[in-house]
């Protein structure tokens, strides 16, 4: 199935772009929160985290006082997320001629075996 590692690299390419977009805005909801409690200091190092260190940070801001405005965030959520974006990222996929393929993670873990033709 010619067409299945293209549709993959479309599809691996817009799930970046939302992550780095995710980022975007958490690191945008986290200096929010850091001028409004006046911890504007924090701003040059909210840029530098990753995005599991701002979850981390996220998680010390609503445990805060005012830190009941940020509770509609899930950090669950934006873990497993992550997860996802690192498997994608970092792992390793094989297509065969058949139109099926399988996904690994960085240390050849196989998380999913999937028919290309049904995953639309």
């Amino acid at each position: 199935m010619p067409d299945a590692p293209y549709a993959y690299e479309t599809a691996l390419g817009r799930f970046l772009l939302a992550f780095n977009y995710l980022d975007y805005v958490l690191t945008d909801v986290l200096e929010a929160f850091a001028v409004e409690t006046g911890k504007g200091e924090l701003l040059p190092k909210i840029r530098e985290r990753t995005f599991g260190r701002k979850l981390e940070l996220l998680d010390r801001f609503r445990a805060a006082e005012h830190g009941h405005t940020l509770q509609g965030v899930s950090t669950p959520d934006l873990e497993q997320v992550t997860a996802l974006r690192n498997c994608l990222a970092h792992g390793h996929v094989e297509f065969s001629h058949v139109g099926t393929y399988i996904l690994e993670d960085i240390r050849r873990r196989v998380l999913s075996d999937w028919d290309v033709g049904n995953a639309s």
